[in-house]
């Protein structure tokens, strides 16, 4: 079975890497990595170095959704892991999601992904 990635880009500069498991179920939290590609050993959270905004959204994943988590919370801010943000795709829009410093931040897997 594949495994995919996905790169969010935030007005920081910082870049969340996050790694798809092949079998990556409903209700887990995806392995992140902000200082390069992330892998199923990598952390599950992360915190941002400064205020920041998402600016662009790029993965290989077509299908599935990702929910924002926040201090053990749901956020409402989702993610559509999907075609949408391939890197062959042009004006892609990002979803409004703004970042603070401090907090613990996670990727929830929300709807299944491609197998």
């Amino acid at each position: 079975m594949a495994t995919y990635s996905m790169q969010i880009l935030l007005s920081n500069g910082q870049t969340i890497n996050a790694y798809f498991g092949s079998s990556q179920a409903v209700g887990t939290y995806l392995p992140v990595d902000l200082s390069g590609p992330a892998s199923a050993n990598s952390p599950q959270d992360f915190e941002v170095a400064s205020r920041a905004s998402i600016v662009d959204v790029v993965t290989d994943q077509t299908a599935g959704m990702v929910e924002f988590i926040s201090k053990g919370q749901p956020t409402g801010r989702f993610l559509n892991t999907d075609a949408r943000y391939a890197s062959s795709i042009t004006n892609r829009r990002p979803p409004v999601v703004t970042f603070v410093p401090g907090r613990r931040y996670r990727l929830k897997m929300v709807v299944a992904g491609a197998t």
